[in-house]
């Protein structure tokens, strides 16, 4: 069958703050690694991973995703993130807050 598939230049906004992206399947997120001013990430949408450098975003204050079934891990470098204060999973391969994660206390943890 035909596949709707639409390539985004997505890597050079560099100053974005707020993204949201709906629908689809993402084949990878690495170009969230070149958006260093990112404050929130929502993502209705299928992918498998985050990217290895996500630990870069140090302004990142809000992940929700919701949908991504092919999602089954979390990278280690979410818990470096100090200025996370809230991450939501919905509807994903993710069903438990890893153990690294546990120790945040000062952050909103939601994954169903």
């Amino acid at each position: 069958g035909l596949e709707n598939h639409i390539d985004l230049p997505l890597a050079c906004l560099h100053n974005l703050e707020n993204l949201q992206l709906y629908g689809g399947r993402l084949n990878s997120l690495d170009f969230l690694e070149n958006m260093p001013k990112l404050r929130s990430i929502k993502l209705s949408c299928n992918f498998s991973r985050f990217p290895e450098g996500l630990g870069k975003l140090k302004h990142l204050e809000d992940i929700s995703i919701f949908g991504a079934v092919s999602l089954k891990t979390l990278p280690k470098s979410i818990a470096e993130l100090e200025s996370l204060k809230r991450l939501r999973i919905s509807a994903s391969g993710v069903q438990t807050t890893p153990e690294f994660l546990k120790q945040r206390e000062d952050m909103f943890i939601d994954i169903r």
